[in-house]
């Protein structure tokens, strides 16, 4: 089997998970876990038994400690996680409504993660890899905009394809055009491109998904995937739309599906064909395509079955993961 190699890149936060339902201000006790997409997607992958390392900034603070901690006992590298001591590790405390739907107070003005320059990225981070995943939090400001596309710049330079997670913050950003400027624009170096239902509609100005994709199409997309929560994804490329179900769940919590979605997603492509990414994407059949999203469906739907973005991850071997 010839396995794809990841880099996830962006940010590393410690998410404060409630005790309860209901209000911020109600909530009696919080508990500390790995947050941030990116990283939870590399947890992801490396419970999915990927060849996963993590670029990105934490704090010389304890929770930035706790992070890598955490990361080395999940089997993520973490060898290209730097510290500085210009910011303290982002935190973000969740509060959950009657359905799990999340909600989030960030403190992160500015948070390390943000703190990324490209002077920090090392080019062996690249080395051996093949494929780079990122989201678009690091684009709301500067330097780590600029970073951002120094890095996709990088990986296409250095031969690796790109997927992203869109991962829509409105709050982050200064306004709606800055967003979806960036957002487009990142998305140009993307062979795989992942929204959610809201983030779609954000993106599509009046376009259909068929549309956006080609529009997407014109660039490197090679796959656009729109996720809708209990109803499954749909999947579209140049030669298939695909409709796939998601397995009926207990829902407790939301937070965090998107990432293990597309961490199943990239660890099911990874386990088919050969070669790059996006060779394998255009040499996916119908049932190979429905086998992958199916995948993803299962992994994300996983993860709503606990408080947090990771403790729901499976393994591979998990039965939540048996078709």
């Amino acid at each position: 089997m010839n396995k794809l190699r990841f880099i996830s890149y962006g940010e590393s936060l410690v998410d404060f998970l409630p005790s309860e339902r209901g209000r911020l201000r109600d909530v009696s006790a919080f508990t500390k876990s790995l947050g941030g997409a990116p990283t939870n997607q590399a947890v992801a992958l490396a419970r999915l038994e990927e060849d996963i390392c993590l670029l990105g900034v934490v704090g010389e603070d304890e929770f930035g400690h706790f992070i890598k901690e955490e990361l080395t006992r999940e089997g993520v590298d973490s060898e290209f996680v730097t510290t500085t001591s210009i910011a303290k590790t982002g935190i973000t405390f969740i509060s959950l409504d009657e359905k799990g739907d999340r909600s989030f107070f960030f403190f992160r003005e500015p948070s390390a993660d943000q703190t990324i320059t490209k002077d920090s990225i090392s080019l062996d981070v690249f080395k051996n890899r093949d494929v780079l995943t990122l989201g678009s939090n690091l684009l709301t400001r500067e330097p780590a905009r600029s970073a951002t596309f120094y890095v996709a710049e990088l990986a296409k330079k250095e031969g690796l394809d790109i997927a992203i997670d869109v991962n829509y913050r409105g709050h982050l950003w200064e306004s709606t055009q800055q967003a979806k400027k960036e957002i487009l624009k990142i998305l140009t170096y993307c062979s795989i491109v992942k929204v959610n239902e809201e983030e779609f509609e954000f993106l599509r100005d009046g376009a259909s998904a068929k549309e956006l994709f080609s529009k997407l199409n014109e660039h490197r997309c090679k796959a656009l995937v729109i996720t809708k929560a209990e109803r499954g994804a749909m999947l579209i490329t140049e030669k298939f739309q695909i409709d796939v179900g998601a397995p009926k769940t207990e829902v407790v919590d939301t937070t965090g599906a998107g990432d293990g979605f597309i961490a199943g997603l990239l660890s099911s492509i990874s386990r088919i064909g050969a070669g790059r990414l996006d060779s394998r994407l255009e040499d996916l059949t119908e049932d190979e395509w429905k086998q992958v999203v199916s995948f993803a469906c299962r992994v994300g739907s996983a993860v709503c079955t606990k408080m947090g973005a990771t403790p729901g991850l499976p393994r591979r071997s998990s039965d939540l993961l048996r078709s």
